[in-house]
């Protein structure tokens, strides 16, 4: 009997060590901490429309900066890729859905004071891609430079003036929740706008992806309210100047197959089952 409860204890503590293991590699405290983004292949033509039904969403990662905000302010993104793009998803929960009013004509580097989401990549060279929704005129709006901390040239800006594709190959549409209280962004962008020099592209291709997400004020031009960075490296906690710190943005990797197990998060702390 004695034998029986030890073999009992040993597979309960067994199984809190591997539920601790997974909490402790999505979050850090109330906060998400992303380490790795699994870029699934696309399962079929992918229609840049804001509706997610042609996706496989099992890679998503959630990011939030606290867990007693994040039913108002967080974000599921996700990303697939085929042998010509990258697509990018983002299902955000925001109290002021799609509201920046920055006019990339004037501004064309102030997108990041409205809600945006803001894309960091380093491939064979570095790219920032600033995606937002300009309110005024409903038109999806991505400005993207290469230069390494984020400003200068080169740099370009593209923009939708019918329907979601932007130019250069780079397609982006938005859809606003029925509720009011969020929305998706949907992103299609050809490796060659990240690559210098493509590679073949190929299940275990790795890259490092970093995505800072911003909430607009009221005003959607004056400054952020609200502000998250996620996908990091291992061990990697500090999201001060996260634009510049490449060597903080998170792996992202090819996969041969999708239907993963979608990740957890639980705060630290939380009653383990049965406990």
């Amino acid at each position: 009997m004695i034998a029986t409860r030890c073999s009992v204890s040993a597979l309960l503590l067994l199984a809190a060590g591997a539920n601790a293991a997974d909490v402790a590699a999505n979050m850090i405290g109330r906060q998400s901490q992303n380490e790795g983004l699994s870029v699934v292949p696309a399962p079929g033509a992918v229609a840049i429309d804001g509706d997610l039904a042609d996706w496989d969403w099992s890679g998503r990662n959630w990011s939030f900066a606290d867990t007693a905000i994040r039913d108002r302010y967080s974000v599921e993104s996700a990303a697939m890729w085929d042998a010509k793009h990258i697509y990018f998803a983002a299902k955000w929960r925001d109290p002021t859905p799609m509201g920046n009013m920055v006019d990339a004509t004037f501004a064309p580097n102030d997108g990041w004071k409205g809600d945006c989401w803001q894309i960091r990549v380093q491939a064979d060279r570095i790219s920032h891609l600033t995606s937002w929704h300009f309110t005024e005129q409903a038109r999806a709006t991505m400005h993207i430079t290469h230069a390494p901390g984020g400003g200068g040239d080169p740099q370009f800006v593209v923009q939708a003036s019918d329907g979601a594709e932007l130019g250069r190959g780079i397609a982006m549409a938005f859809r606003k929740d029925a509720d009011g209280k969020g929305y998706t962004q949907e992103v299609r962008v050809p490796w060659s706008v990240l690559y210098e020099k493509p590679p073949a592209i190929a299940a275990g291709l790795t890259i490092r992806i970093g995505c800072e997400f911003l909430w607009g004020d009221p005003s959607g031009k004056n400054w952020p309210t609200h502000r998250y960075a996620d996908n990091m490296q291992p061990g990697v906690t500090s999201r001060e100047f996260y634009w510049q710190n490449t060597e903080s943005w998170g792996n992202a990797t090819l996969l041969a197959a999708g239907k993963l197990t979608p990740r957890r998060y639980v705060a630290a702390g939380s009653r383990l089952p049965g406990s």
